[in-house]
């Protein structure tokens, strides 16, 4: 009975309902999207330098990532690769080797990083084929040609079909020399990489850095990134610690480690001073309400009606309209959320120039995740119970005749 009183109570005055259950709807709104901001441009970051460089997660020989040399590489061993392909949350373990060389073209030189890739596991990591702006990708694992990132070919001057030259240092001292041709030319986000990448084929540069069958690291891709703890306890667990090491990105890149923790510790400042405004938001629509319905309530007490019984009626009301306004903020929210996971936020001009100085693609990104929904509607629907404990204590304090009189 108490429910349907309550449920009827609501629309007899719809203006005043729907007003209530709008300031809910826009509180669960408004912080779903700005946690929603949050997540997706530290998740852009991590995904920027990790998950399309590094991997998220590296297994390599011990050793190798204090002192990245050639010597350190590992040869490429079956069980190593199954164990990787068995850990939970992987996706796909890339082989790479990479070393240092130098670059040249007519007069020009400079110094590069060479990472040899296999053509198609590479495309679950860093996809190279997209970014391509002129040229085409690789099309086997053994081909003689290399891909330029685009600043280190404007520097070098080289184009399509030129070719390059690298002289650096092979395995255990000998030399690394030879020519290869242009066969495209990548866009990479990060100015630093752009300035000084080149790929090739893995087979190619084993070829060059006479590493038959070395590789320098596996880089996993993780299907889940909330995975990754799961992944390195299994790694550690099952392959063998005394000769291989696996490190995440956070091991990695202390430095974004540190970035990411305080975008959070910043966030969650920010996060403080939304569910603040949030809370007077409602508050200022409670007040109101209480202050119309003052003359009604003390109606009903100066006829008899039970104090208890009036402010059960009252608190059901509250919780009705609090449950409709998270419910469908929480629906709108995951809308708008999912809009712009598919459609960013794309800056132009000085600030997405900014961005590209940090390495980070000119566009804002959400993060669709279902922890931000139900953790954001659920405080926001704890904020809205407490601020209606407050019609509650003037229903319970009330005084008939004062009530009547609006003093």
């Amino acid at each position: 009975m108490y429910l349907k009183l309550a449920w009827l109570n609501l629309w007899r005055n719809k203006r005043r309902t729907i007003i209530a259950i709008t300031s809910v709807f826009y509180a669960v709104v408004l912080s779903v999207f700005m946690t929603s901001l949050q997540m997706g441009t530290m998740n852009q970051m991590v995904a920027n330098v990790a998950g399309a460089y590094s991997g998220y997660i590296q297994v390599h020989q011990k050793g190798y990532w204090d002192d990245q040399s050639l010597d350190n590489s590992m040869v490429t061993n079956d069980a190593l690769a199954n164990t990787i392909k068995q850990a939970p949350d992987v996706d796909e373990s890339v082989p790479r080797l990479q070393s240092f060389a130098l670059a040249s073209s007519g007069n020009a030189t400079k110094g590069v990083m060479i990472t040899g890739i296999d053509p198609i596991k590479e495309r679950k990591l860093v996809n190279l084929e997209p970014k391509i702006i002129r040229g085409k990708y690789f099309g086997s694992d053994s081909e003689q040609s290399v891909i330029l990132a685009s600043g280190l070919a404007d520097y070098l001057k080289l184009k399509i079909n030129d070719t390059i030259v690298f002289l650096g240092q092979g395995y255990h001292g000998s030399s690394a020399a030879g020519k290869y041709s242009i066969k495209g030319i990548i866009k990479l986000v990060s100015p630093d990489l752009n300035k000084s990448m080149a790929f090739m084929p893995l087979k190619t540069a084993q070829a060059l850095f006479s590493t038959p069958a070395m590789l320098s690291s596996y880089a996993i891709v993780i299907k889940d990134v909330d995975g990754i703890d799961r992944t390195l306890a299994y790694l550690k667990k099952n392959m063998d610690t005394s000769k291989y090491e696996v490190m995440d990105w956070k091991q990695m890149s202390p430095e974004l480690d540190q970035a990411v923790k305080g975008k959070m510790a910043s966030g969650s400042i920010i996060e403080g001073v939304l569910y603040m405004i949030v809370a007077f938001g409602i508050f200022g629509t409670i007040l109101m309400m209480t202050t119309e319905r003052t003359y009604e309530f003390g109606v009903l007490v100066a006829i008899g009606m039970n104090r208890r019984r009036l402010a059960l009626v009252t608190a059901l009301e509250s919780l009705f309209m609090s449950f409709l306004g998270v419910l469908i903020g929480y629906v709108a929210s995951m809308a708008l959320v999912l809009y712009f996971v598919h459609y960013p936020i794309h800056m132009t001009g000085a600030l997405a120039k900014s961005y590209e100085q940090f390495g980070l693609a000119p566009y804002i990104y959400t993060a669709f995740q279902f922890s931000i929904f139900y953790n954001q509607a659920i405080i926001v629907f704890v904020i809205s119970v407490l601020i209606c404990l407050y019609p509650l204590s003037k229903i319970l304090k009330l005084k008939p005749v004062e009530a009547m009189h609006g003093e």
